[in-house]
């Protein structure tokens, strides 16, 4: 009996020592997508078709028509990471491509990341770095976060740790918004519904937590950011089209709002150049589920649904 042959196309499972031996553990003939760079459609699809690929562990790579009409032999799309903006999941219907994922596997390194922001931002940590590596010293400690305003835009996984993790450090006034009734979560943290527009109107700093669908998409922009508090603080560690992020840098530059923290891009890699030691702007290269630990339980997450494939072929679409 062949092997399944396996495709992995996100770089940091492919770089990973472990994963790589946790996965190849496995009945399975193992490819690994070696270009830094997201593949387009076209070039996955001819790179699947190349060696027959039967499942693809995918990380950010979009899944789409294209991709699964040249590749019919594709039974599995296992997904390294959250979210599923990226995959069609019609298409996949279409097709009979069954889906393993698993929620939350990164959400303590995303809400760290969140916490870092507001915490460097609050205390004035990232901009003092700055002005000291330029030789001035300027005595400048912020305030502290825990009498900020906090909103949190969509509270699943990601963003009810968060919410419990500020609670954690004496944070009392937290706002969220949701179209779901998360009301017994509301209930069980302490904290309290407001609607999107009340969150932009009052709250210091506000961190999105949102997918990426049409409902969604720039849901921050120009007409939004008039809304805010000129010293309010956006965090984006969701997904790059939340937000429009020049919009937003503008008007942090024109001290329309107080900063802007950024970890994701409309498209990665994303040029920040002409943004280059701008004070109140954080912008990181997507690490915010790039932990050590997130990689390990991405990976690991992803390595089961193929492991249950080959145990039973995923006898229906498999969210887990």
């Amino acid at each position: 009996m062949n092997n399944l042959v396996v495709a992995v196309t996100s770089p940091s499972f492919s770089k990973n020592k472990y994963l790589r031996e946790a996965l190849q553990k496995l009945p399975v003939e193992v490819h690994y997508y070696q270009e830094e760079r997201q593949a387009s459609s076209e070039i996955l699809a001819n790179y699947l078709n190349s060696i027959k690929a039967e499942a693809v562990i995918v990380g950010l790579e979009k899944i789409n028509d294209q991709i699964l009409d040249k590749n019919p032999q594709l039974k599995l799309i296992s997904k390294y990471g959250v979210g599923l903006d990226n995959i069609d999941l019609n298409i996949i219907n279409k097709y009979d491509v069954k889906l393993g994922v698993s929620s939350g596997v990164n959400k303590n390194s995303v809400v760290e990341l969140v916490m870092t922001f507001s915490l460097g931002h609050s205390r004035n940590v990232f901009n003092s770095m700055n002005l000291l590596s330029a030789g001035q010293w300027v005595k400048n400690g912020g305030k502290e976060l825990i009498n900020c305003k906090f909103g949190i835009v969509g509270l699943g996984n990601i963003g009810t740790l968060l919410a419990k993790k500020l609670k954690a450090i004496g944070l009392n006034d937290i706002y969220y918004s949701d179209v779901i009734d998360k009301s017994e979560i509301e209930k069980d943290l302490g904290i309290t519904y407001r609607g999107y527009e009340d969150i932009l109107k009052n709250c210091d700093i506000i961190s999105f937590h949102v997918p990426l669908n049409p409902s969604t998409k720039f849901m921050l922009s120009n007409n939004e950011i008039k809304l805010l508090k000129p010293d309010a603080l956006i965090i984006n560690t969701a997904r790059g089209e939340i937000i429009d992020i020049e919009s937003c840098c503008d008007a942090v530059i024109n001290k329309k709002i107080g900063g802007l923290a950024c970890d994701v891009f409309p498209h990665e890699p994303y040029d920040t150049s002409k943004y280059k030691n701008m004070p109140n702007l954080y912008l990181t290269p997507h690490i915010g589920g790039n932990s050590i630990e997130a990689i390990t339980n991405m990976g690991m997450a992803s390595i089961l649904h193929v492991e249950e494939y080959l145990k039973n072929k995923y006898n229906e679409l498999k969210l887990i």
